[in-house]
């Protein structure tokens, strides 16, 4: 995650969380609840679908996450009538974050490490992939990628931001009432539905 993008005072965070603890900033691949249900992360932040249910772990809806499946233009998708059926789009690899990314279970998936470098191999047509809309935006605008719409996948995501109520102290309460104030998150995270 770029906490850049919701323009994040971290010298505020250092000065005024007065609790000595380890925070690590991470970029999650995926936009799951692994990281937290695994114990590699205190926080998350827009993680998609439901919640899971179990105990010890605190979340608040952020809104609607809008993705988009996209492909360059010069990919074979890019030739195919809309909607795409899952049955077409099996035939194509997928380029997905971490692991696991692609849609579908029994997918061809070239896997990356970050949203960069799937960009970076989706924008040179090895596949096609699903990206948040203000990730892609600039590259639809320019006409480097193209979207498809596919019949049965719903564009918006339920997004949450959830935390580990055993191990998330002062600094990951910081983190979160300073990201959930921040207007930037209202800008990729559609509130109107939740």
């Amino acid at each position: 995650m770029k906490f850049s993008r919701y323009n994040v005072d971290c010298n505020s965070f250092i000065t005024s969380t007065m609790e000595t603890e380890r925070f690590e900033l991470l970029t999650p691949s995926l936009l799951d609840w692994r990281p937290l249900t695994d114990g590699q992360a205190d926080l998350l932040l827009g993680a998609l679908g439901e919640p899971p249910p179990l105990s010890g772990y605190d979340y608040l809806p952020l809104g609607e996450l809008e993705l988009l499946l996209v492909v360059a233009p010069q990919h074979p998708l890019a030739r195919h009538r809309a909607p795409l059926s899952w049955r077409t789009l099996r035939r194509y690899r997928a380029v997905a974050t971490g692991e696991g990314g692609a849609l579908l279970s029994d997918q061809e998936t070239l896997t990356v490490c970050d949203a960069a470098g799937q960009l970076a191999l989706l924008r040179l047509g090895l596949g096609w992939g699903c990206l948040p809309r203000y990730q892609v935006q600039g590259l639809l605008d320019s006409g480097e990628l193209v979207c498809m719409t596919v019949r049965g996948l719903s564009p918006r995501q339920r997004a949450w931001i959830a935390w580990n109520d055993a191990t998330c102290g002062l600094a990951g309460k910081w983190w979160r009432e300073t990201l959930l104030a921040n207007s930037a998150i209202f800008t990729i995270y559609h509130t109107e539905t939740v």
